[in-house]
């Protein structure tokens, strides 16, 4: 096994543009996204963990199954914050969510049940795995900079993608 990477991300409602699949925004990140996790796997990266939560973590667990189908010797792990992380979801998210989840290598949940927490605690536990975090953030309060800020703790290397301008911020090396 080889080093370990995380995702962190705004969901749609933080950034609108990822309900459009097939919108111009969407597409740029998901393009940015895709040439990111390549650059790991050629850095040896090798495992890769998504929250599972909608927007970029659906995204970048979209992509990462995506080059495993076309070859690349990779893993991916769901990390799910409670066995119950759909129960607001509609049919149709639950159905994305669902399809990728079967795919996923491997499975963990810090919580059984979902409560006020879960999600940062399944944030602390990827970063805790991961040499790298690649994050979707732009300054915005919530978990994403909560998530960053952990791992700045932690002394993890950073990728971090500024979602407007489709710009990629790097701090490797500035904790070891």
């Amino acid at each position: 096994m080889g080093k370990k990477c995380c995702f962190t991300g705004y969901r749609p409602q933080k950034l609108t543009y990822l309900h459009e699949e097939t919108g111009a925004e969407y597409q740029r990140l998901y393009r940015l996204l895709t040439k990111l996790i390549k650059a790991a796997v050629e850095e040896g990266y090798d495992y890769f963990i998504s929250g599972f939560a909608e927007g970029v973590d659906l995204i970048a667990a979209k992509i990462v199954l995506a080059l495993k189908n076309d070859g690349f010797d990779i893993e991916l792990e769901a990390a799910l914050p409670g066995m119950n992380q759909t129960m607001y979801w509609t049919a149709e998210q639950k159905d994305v969510y669902y399809r990728l989840l079967d795919q996923a290598d491997h499975r963990s949940c810090p919580d059984q049940k979902m409560t006020r927490y879960s999600c940062l605690k399944r944030d602390e536990y990827m970063v805790d795995q991961a040499d790298l975090v690649i994050a979707v953030f732009d300054g915005k309060k919530g978990g994403t900079a909560y998530t960053l800020n952990y791992a700045r703790e932690k002394k993890r290397n950073l990728w971090i993608v500024d979602p407007g301008q489709y710009t990629v911020k790097k701090e490797e090396g500035l904790f070891a």
